[in-house]
Parts: structure tokens; C-alpha cells; sequence
């Protein structure tokens, strides 16, 4: 295969991504952190390199992954939506949009200790559901606001007031 073969990846704005079907994103989402706590069998993202070509400079960059839980987490959706690479962007980015909201204050009513592994809380569902349908912002973000407000509304819809 040369470069000649390959179709340049389209810009795509965060804004312009469609929200995710629940069971979808909940589906990936759980593939995706029983990865990267290692409760599933994984492949060792080490063994996995990116080469990024500069033809202009005629070098060639490469990147090579580290066994983190990230990582892990990430190669797990990847390989879940295979070639679908438009659906693996919108998870990945809803997923690292998470790290505010998961840092803010207001998610702690949304959350409880997971009584089987004290590492890890518990987010409530709504949470999840809300993090597959709030628009993403032009940096990739959710307004937490706006946010809050949809997992409230989901809870409502859902009837579960627990975490």
C-alpha cells in the first residue's frame, strides 16, 4: 500500500459530532474501563507504534504507546469500532471530556464507592447517558452546566435516584 491508496482523515469538528445511542456509548465505555483497570484480558498497548510521516522534512516520527490505563482503554474502543473511525472519535472525545466534569464538585452526588474495589466509585447512570447525548463544545468539552442539567433530566426519565 502506498500514501497514493490512503484517503486523508476528514476534519471533524467536536460540535458537528452527533450524540451516541445510550446502550452504545455505555457498551464501550464499560469495554473501555474494565481495560484499563485490567479486568478483561488486554494486549499490552506497548507493542503497538504510530509512524507520522513529514514528507516535507523526510522524517518520519514515531510514537510508541506505554501500558497505561488510558492507553489500554483507549486500544480496547478502538478495536470494539474497528474501521467505523468516525464513531471511535466521537466516543474517544466524549470519554476525555469526562476528566472536568469527573474533577468537578457536582459529580459527587452522581457517584458511590464501589463496594467491590475500593479504588473505584461508581458513576450513576445518568452520568454515563448524559455524557453519550450533551453536545461537545469547539474544544472537545461539555458545558458543565448544560451538562448537570441533562444528567438531572436523565435521572428523572430513568427513575433511578442512586448512584
Amino acid at each position: 500500500m502506498n500514501e497514493d491508496d490512503l484517503d486523508p482523515l476528514p476534519i471533524i469538528k467536536p460540535e458537528d459530532l452527533e450524540p451516541v445511542a445510550r446502550d452504545q456509548f455505555a457498551f464501550a465505555f464499560k469495554l473501555s474501563n474494565c481495560a484499563a483497570g485490567l479486568a478483561t484480558p488486554v494486549q499490552n498497548p506497548g507493542l503497538n507504534k504510530l509512524n507520522i510521516v513529514d514528507e516535507e522534512k523526510d522524517e518520519v516520527t514515531v510514537i510508541q504507546f506505554t501500558d497505561i490505563p488510558v492507553n489500554r482503554a483507549m486500544f480496547a474502543a478502538k478495536g470494539h469500532f474497528g474501521n467505523d473511525e468516525k464513531s471511535f472519535l466521537n466516543f474517544s472525545m466524549r470519554f476525555f471530556a469526562m476528566g472536568d466534569i469527573i474533577k468537578s464538585e457536582e459529580v459527587k452526588e452522581w457517584m458511590k464507592p464501589d463496594e467491590k474495589n475500593e479504588t473505584f466509585s461508581l458513576l450513576h447512570h445518568a452520568v454515563i447517558y448524559a455524557e453519550a447525548e450533551t453536545p461537545l463544545d469547539s474544544e472537545g468539552g461539555f458545558n458543565k452546566d448544560e451538562f448537570f442539567k441533562i444528567v438531572k433530566e436523565i435521572s428523572l426519565e430513568i427513575g433511578d435516584d442512586e448512584p
